[in-house]
């Protein structure tokens, strides 16, 4: 199917993306030159599914046909991209308006909402960690007069991963990139249908740069969403009962009056564990210093023992080569020595003797 609809091979290895991805670029063939596109989210398993999609698409500048595929799960907004897609058949010639249609709907109001939702989900737990009293019986935090702290710390944490939820900031890369992709195939594109797409070139930008103003004001408003989270974390810690003096008389009366045991020896003991901890380790660190360098030193002394040897054999072999050869030297030159040794060839003298012949 790659090879058939002339898609970029690229899409096989994005595969395993993280979060929304786009990508755009040409194939460099200069006598049928195609625009590549890809775009495709995966996102976390919940409950055993997921609402990843991914779209592939070639478009040939030439005739200006894009052919591709999509793919999606039931619970993603693939349907009703296509469905709106389909709605737009006179502006269907342009190759980035399925990928900005897809965008625009995971950019719904529907992650507004979640901000929203997650910022009253907020100053509920605001007002149960300040014990106000005209929400106390409201919130439903406050169980026979006390406040219930661990079902505050549970609702953080989902408040704090709703927060989270789609960032703002991934989405400022994916509409820049679909923005420069859509220059880029403006530019490119002939005279005749620069004139045709003149009006939906201007739409799309439009929606891109009203897409990216929205994106700040929710980045802020997550922002501030998150400050104040952790801002309420904290005070949910120290609401507890091991920091509430309010029902204490007086400062002494709530603190004990053996509270300088913790400074006269609780304190020093500590101290002078940590003393003892850092000297040991400090020692212990100069041995471990000192075995290396001794070690370092040995393996040196080991190599210049082994070259020597080396050098040594090899002075003995040239040496034993040396006399070996003098000594046949010696036999070959002694007229005495019959065997033994290889003796210099010695001179023949012999005579030619001629036979007449006779012929019939």
């Amino acid at each position: 199917m790659v090879e058939a609809f002339h898609l970029p091979h690229k899409s096989i290895e994005t595969s395993s993306c993280v979060g929304p991805f786009f990508w755009s670029a040409g194939d460099h063939d200069e006598e049928d030159p195609h625009l590549d596109i890809v775009q495709r989210k995966s996102d976390v398993r919940k409950k055993g599914f997921t609402r990843g999609w991914e779209i592939t698409l070639s478009h040939e500048m030439k005739t200006g046909i894009t052919t591709g595929f999509c793919k999606g799960t039931p619970s993603s907004d693939l349907v009703e991209c296509i469905k709106h897609f389909k709605a737009c058949m006179s502006e269907i010639g342009h190759p980035l308006l399925l990928p900005i249609i897809m965008v625009s709907h995971d950019l719904s109001s529907v992650s507004d909402i979640k901000q929203r939702d997650a910022r009253d989900w907020l100053r509920r737990l605001e007002h149960a960690i300040s014990m106000r009293i005209n929400f106390q019986e409201e919130d439903g935090y406050t169980r026979d007069g006390l406040v219930d702290f661990e079902a505050i710390n549970r609702d953080l944490v989902e408040c704090h991963s709703q927060v989270l939820w789609k960032r703002p900031v991934a989405y400022y890369r994916i509409i820049d990139s679909i923005k420069d992709a859509t220059d880029d195939f403006y530019h490119d594109s002939s005279d005749t249908q620069r004139c045709l797409m003149k009006k939906l070139q201007a739409s799309l930008l439009s929606r891109l740069t009203f897409h990216h103003k929205k994106l700040e004001g929710a980045e802020t408003f997550a922002d501030t969403t998150m400050q104040r989270l952790e801002i309420q974390r904290n005070a949910s810690i120290f609401s507890t009962t091991f920091f509430s003096f309010k029902d204490a008389a007086t400062i002494s009366s709530a603190v004990s009056p053996n509270f300088w045991l913790y400074w006269a020896v609780t304190i020093p003991v500590t101290a002078i564990i940590v003393g003892i901890w850092y000297l040991w380790e400090k020692q212990r660190a100069a041995r471990y210093e000192e075995e290396d360098s001794d070690l370092e030193k040995n393996i040196e002394q080991m190599e210049r023992d082994i070259m020597a040897r080396m050098r040594q054999r090899t002075m003995s072999k040239i040496r034993t080569w040396d006399t070996r050869v003098k000594r046949k030297e010696e036999l070959a030159n002694d007229p005495d020595n019959d065997y033994g040794a290889l003796q210099a060839p010695k001179r023949m003298f012999t005579s030619l003797l001629t036979v007449p012949t006779f012929s019939n």
